[in-house]
């Protein structure tokens, strides 16, 4: 059942009324979600579907902190349809629904298009308030905004659509050293490098590589922030980091399982359902390794004086959080789940340094 806060919406727009954006986070917690994970993306596009209701733009496009409205769909195909407009030609000759034979629909896929790209918007900074000031400002004043924030740059702006360029240590020094010192702040300012929040990130890289940084500019034109090099570094950080320490895991758990049982028990403790070929413990899945742990007997052959089941507890945890990491949750990881991550790592490291 759809919440009670998308039925609400649902019903003050059919009734005329406007409806006020909210962030995604908020909207997913009507859903007791955090994250757009795959499961709960599925769940929310069909509730939508159930309300005739879209985002504008799609849920999954913004920074989580984003703001998204509410419309109405179907209503005007609804409408033509009921009183009898034109559904097809036929020779020329339009046939109406009262004319039409009915026919069995197709089924329709099941999957719903969705953006492949990694957008400039998703990043925090991307839609940051950005601090300017105008070209008129003088240099002290632009000084003591940088060193009062800890800028290493300050863009300079008339209104918040308008760049007249961009103050950074760098201009500011080679302007004092080389050229006769301005008046204004913008006689320091150097031209700006101003990229769409639609933009994909790898498109992105260059231009924040070569000038450690970029201006964002959203739908309505505005600058709404400012992408920097050592941005691009955290989120690149908070994108791989729990792929390299799942990694981690899955070897330290190989090592322990691949060094007691033999290749037959391995083939056993497959999937049932399962035909896939095991060689060795990196044939089995993370699932299996949890199924073949389970069993005391197999576990009291490690030879660890560790509870088997808080072990396998933990583990079957770290293979939940796997699954959502591989199925490349767009918003990555809860601060929670990357603590488990670590603190399991380094669990399986003392583990094994004193089983070895």
């Amino acid at each position: 059942m759809p919440p009670t806060e998308l039925t609400t919406i649902r019903d003050t727009l059919r009734e005329g009324r406007a409806v006020n954006p909210v962030t995604v986070r908020e909207f997913l917690s009507w859903f007791d979600a955090k994250r757009r994970g795959i499961s709960i993306v599925a769940r929310i596009r069909e509730d939508l579907e159930s309300l005739q209701l879209s985002t504008v733009p799609d849920f999954e496009e913004p920074w989580i902190d984003g703001l998204i409205a509410f419309h109405l769909v179907g209503v005007v195909e609804a409408e033509g349809h009921a009183a009898g407009s034109s559904i097809a030609t036929a020779g020329g000759v339009a046939l109406h629904a009262s004319d039409a034979v009915q026919a069995e629909p197709e089924p329709e896929p099941t999957w719903e298009h969705r953006e492949a790209g990694y957008r400039l918007s998703r990043f925090q900074a991307a839609n940051k308030p950005v601090v300017s000031v105008t070209p008129d400002a003088s240099l002290e004043q632009a000084v003591t905004t940088m060193m009062l924030n800890d800028f290493s740059q300050l863009p300079v702006m008339v209104g918040e659509r308008e760049v007249k360029g961009v103050v950074t240590w760098s201009s500011i020094a080679m302007r004092s050293v080389l050229g006769e010192p301005g008046g204004r702040i913008a006689d320091y300012a150097a031209t700006p490098v101003v990229l769409d929040g639609d933009a994909s990130i790898f498109d992105a890289i260059q231009a924040i590589v070569q000038h450690d940084f970029v201006l964002v500019r959203d739908r309505e034109r505005r600058i709404a922030g400012i992408v920097t090099a050592a941005d691009l570094s955290l989120q690149f950080r908070a994108l791989s980091e729990p792929f390299l320490l799942l990694s981690e895991i899955e070897t330290h758990v190989r090592n322990m399982i691949g060094q007691t049982f033999t290749v037959p028990e391995l083939v056993a403790a497959r999937d049932p359902g399962s035909t896939h070929e095991v060689h060795s413990v990196a044939d089995l899945t993370f699932g299996e390794y949890v199924f073949l742990l389970r069993k005391p007997a197999n576990w009291r052959r490690l030879g660890v004086r560790i509870d088997r089941a808080a072990f396998c507890e933990q583990l079957d945890r770290i293979r939940a959080i796997r699954n959502q990491v591989m199925h490349f949750d767009p918003d990555g990881l809860d601060e929670s789940d990357i603590q488990v991550l670590q603190e399991f790592s380094v669990f399986l490291k003392r583990v094994e340094a004193i089983g070895g």
